[in-house]
């Protein structure tokens, strides 16, 4: 099984050096997001835009506006998996008239509230002027922070820019900001890396719920940033969000990667909010049913399985949205259809009478970290 998993990943790899991926056409999305427009010229100038026109009273052409695409007129941020390019729609007078999104490698689950229409119908209407800030005058999605941002600073700047070079707009200099470490939220995490890694030993083992209770606050419903298949999977296929808006997820996987391998898997035993959030069910009621050798022995095998499921999945059969079938974004983020509430209820309610339900038979993100472990020849630490 490790085998195969190993060989889809480098079929994949492989297939997207043969066979890179067909760009989307995005000349059919022109009237979408410029309908005023009675035609479109070629793509011309500098920077590169297609010109909106309409016949004037002697049926000559025009021009309303611009419409172009805003990684090839800016120098914009990227998304969680890389650019987030889109098709903008400008009147000359520096108005949005329409945009859409266009091909790119966000995961789904963190794109969906982004390409929704009241996301998007936000910026419909704003000048080139307006600030165009996300959590100012754009509202945000819940748990797409870097996607989000990256959709509003490409129109932000991408705008600015035709405005000036194309339109002839003057504008005022663009002030950015500088970049605010988000220092309450490491150093919480620092702390929680500390009493979990301390609570693993001698006396302090006691004391296990504080890293527990810590993780379920602040990796699953603080930050939303939490270990699971869909981690690995975004790994391998080199969708890492940019360091320098997203240090708190490099410092967490960097921390349990090298726990897992170094030592021991320290996310599982300690930090896991949905571990934590099985622990604390499990402690309401009575002690439920318990597993046999054997039975464990089957749950093992069991999670193997999934894994393999998993990894065949995306790696083969290009279908990334299976890494999520794990309910953690249901449970912290409150995110999915029927059929994912039901699981995640399902599996809440197991985990009441069965101690860590989800973990013992279902979750390949242990799988993988354990695997990780495999790595080391000897525990230095032990």
């Amino acid at each position: 099984m490790l085998a195969t998993a190993a060989a889809a990943v480098l079929l994949h790899w492989a297939a997207v050096w043969i066979f890179p991926a067909a760009g989307m056409d995005e000349t059919l999305l022109l009237s979408a997001v410029f309908p005023e427009a009675y035609g479109y010229t070629a793509k011309s100038g500098s920077p590169p835009h297609y010109g909106a026109f309409t016949p004037d009273h002697q049926g000559e052409p025009s021009i309303l506006g611009a419409v172009f695409r805003s990684t090839e007129v800016a120098d914009v941020p990227g998304g969680y998996a890389g650019p987030v390019p889109l098709l903008v729609g400008l009147t000359a007078d520096g108005t949005i008239t329409g945009l859409r999104l266009l091909e790119h490698n966000e995961t789904p689950v963190y794109v969906t509230g982004v390409e929704s229409p009241e996301f998007l119908r936000q910026f419909v209407g704003r000048k080139v002027t307006d600030p165009l800030r996300l959590e100012e005058d754009i509202d945000g999605v819940t748990r797409a922070t870097v996607t989000a941002t990256a959709v509003t600073e490409g129109v932000r700047l991408s705008v600015r820019e035709v405005g000036r070079k194309v339109m002839g707009l003057a504008l005022p200099p663009d002030r950015d900001a500088p970049p605010v470490l988000p220092w309450p939220s490491l150093t919480a995490l620092l702390l929680l890396c500390v009493l979990a890694t301390a609570t693993l030993k001698g006396r302090a083992r006691r004391l296990r719920w504080v890293p527990f209770v810590l993780g379920l606050a602040l990796l699953g419903y603080r930050q939303g940033i939490y270990i699971s298949t869909m981690t690995a999977a975004n790994i391998l296929l080199w969708r890492w969000p940019p360091p320098q808006e997203h240090l708190f997820w490099y410092a967490l996987v960097l921390f349990v990667l090298f726990c897992a391998v170094a030592w021991r898997n320290v996310y599982c035993a300690r930090m896991c909010p949905f571990g934590a959030l099985q622990e604390l069910l499990h402690l309401l009621l009575p002690p439920g049913l318990r597993s046999t050798p054997d039975e464990e022995k089957s749950a093992r095998n069991l999670r193997f399985v999934f894994l393999w499921l998993v990894a065949m999945a995306v790696f083969l059969f290009g279908r990334v949205e299976a890494a999520n079938y794990e309910p953690f974004s249901t449970a912290f983020d409150f995110k999915g259809g029927t059929l994912r509430w039901i699981l995640l209820g399902t599996v809440l309610v197991f985990a009441a009478v069965r101690h860590r339900f989800w973990c013992r038979y279902f979750c390949p993100t242990g799988v993988w970290l354990q695997l990780l472990g495999r790595m080391r020849a000897r525990n230095p630490f032990d």
